[in-house]
């Protein structure tokens, strides 16, 4: 293996590449292979794949590149000697796609396109252009949310109804390297696999797409330097989730995300959200910049617990975004909303809301102010609480009024009983460890990038999950 100056991987001829180009943000556009084939990678500006194509070159090439040689220019021609093929991405729908030589017009390489495949968060469907249409798959995931089987419901094909059955299994190593299949597993009949990424194994590639960096389980390390390596300096940049990928995962390449463990007694939880702040809000004179540092410092403040049985450690990362191309799909999303269009399930005025186990926040404009100012020390954290999986405290589960000091607990509530709602920052073990233990919840999916399937507006705010929103 071999690496350029920015730490990627530039060359595996374990694998016989020979070859990898990167763009701007590390990413791979060209993974080239000595027998003359090759995998092409397009993206967007914020890092999103938009593309890839598949190359194989049928008779393979007269004399084994060595490294650093690229093919340019590699296409299907006259001389029908290559292949291509692959997939364009665009929101939450793979179209197929299938390049040809057009004898008949053109005389140049052409392109066929259709759509294969439509996810949403519990699987996908395919078939919706046709007739017989659409065939519906789900998945079934374990506890770090690795796609173990893929569920397919019945369906009709003409006059034929097909019963619903397991259409596929996958057993991984701790790394996340799929077993050898049993008959009947059907490995290749889907690509999504551990963490819910899309396992490239074509032309021997054998890695995970996941969105900031590649994975390569067989080795369990990327073949990029992990974009926030220097918050973990005891830790490899190449390490995958920390090295502890049974009890921890990573949904973007970049962090591992919850990690719980036992030592000496205490128990110890670690927490990084990744985040953003976006303006949805007709009041454009609200600070962002300093908005974003009033989250990040309540919820960082309230979240880093030591209680000697108990230690939490919460990484918030929370960057400022015009654009809603700029949010990933598991983002938190903390967005400002005019003030007037909050309202709870008794159409009552409030200051925020939030999904139960979703990833969006709403702030209303009024708070956003009192959180710069200094006024609101603890409500951003509170909404942070419910996507978490976490209920209002108001009372206990008996109905005893004893959670004044709660976090959890309404601001509305604690004024009522004229309790400076700032006060009430505390959460207990049994919160924090519900917050662990909902990590993998199917609903976490950000609100401007969900699947169709559980996306709506609702006074003019993104929403997902209405059954659970939750208010303030």
């Amino acid at each position: 293996m071999s690496y350029d100056a920015n730490g990627n991987m530039i060359k595996d001829l374990d694998r016989d590449i020979v070859t990898i180009k990167y763009n701007l943000l590390n990413l791979p556009e060209l993974i080239q292979f000595k027998n003359g084939c090759q995998i092409k990678h397009t993206y967007a500006a914020g890092g999103q794949k938009l593309s890839s194509r598949y190359i194989t070159v049928n008779a393979g090439v007269y004399q084994p590149l060595n490294p650093g040689q690229v093919i340019e220019n590699l296409d299907v021609n006259e001389n029908d000697n290559v292949t291509v093929d692959g997939m364009d991405y665009i929101g939450n729908i793979e179209y197929q796609i299938y390049r040809y030589f057009d004898w008949d017009v053109t005389f140049e390489p052409a392109e066929l396109k259709y759509i294969f495949r439509v996810h949403n968060p519990e699987g996908f469907a395919k078939n919706t252009t046709t007739t017989n249409g659409p065939i519906y798959s789900y998945y079934r995931k374990d506890h770090l949310g690795n796609n173990r089987e893929v569920w397919r419901a019945s369906y009709t094909w003409g006059s034929t109804t097909h019963p619903a059955a397991t259409v596929q299994r996958t057993q991984y190593y701790p790394s996340g390297l799929p077993w050898k299949s049993n008959s009947g597993d059907n490995p290749g009949s889907q690509p999504y696999k551990y963490g819910g990424k899309e396992f490239v194994e074509m032309h021997g590639l054998d890695e995970y797409d996941s969105d900031d960096r590649w994975y390569y389980p067989a080795i369990m390390r990327t073949t990029t330097m992990d974009p926030l390596a220097e918050k973990y300096y005891d830790i490899s940049p190449y390490a995958w989730c920390a090295n502890n990928p049974i009890n921890a995962f990573d949904p973007d390449g970049r962090d591992w995300i919850m990690n719980k463990e036992v030592v000496n007694g205490v128990t110890i939880y670690s927490f990084t959200v990744n985040g953003v702040l976006y303006n949805n809000s007709s009041d454009k004179n609200i600070d962002l910049d300093k908005l974003a540092a009033g989250l990040t410092n309540q919820i960082s403040s309230i979240y880093n617990i030591n209680k000697g049985d108990m230690v939490v450690t919460m990484d918030l990362n929370l960057r400022v975004v015009n654009s809603v191309e700029d949010i990933k799909e598991t983002d938190h999303v903390f967005q400002v909303v005019n003030q007037e269009s909050l309202r709870n399930e008794d159409n009552k005025k409030v200051t925020a809301n939030a999904d139960k186990y979703g990833l969006n926040i709403n702030i209303g404009t009024d708070l956003a102010r009192d959180i710069i100012s200094g006024k609101n020390s603890r409500s951003g954290a509170h909404e942070l609480g419910h996507t978490g999986g976490l209920y209002d405290a108001n009372i206990n589960a008996r109905g005893v009024d004893r959670l004044r000091d709660n976090l959890m607990t309404q601001s509305v509530y604690l004024q009522d009983r004229e309790i400076n709602p700032n006060s009430a920052t505390q959460l207990n073990g049994h919160q924090i460890n519900t917050i662990f233990e909902n990590r993998n919840n199917a609903n976490q999916r950000t609100p401007v990038k969900t699947m169709p399937t559980t996306f709506f507006i609702r006074n003019g705010i993104l929403i997902t999950n209405p059954i659970k929103y939750l208010s303030k």
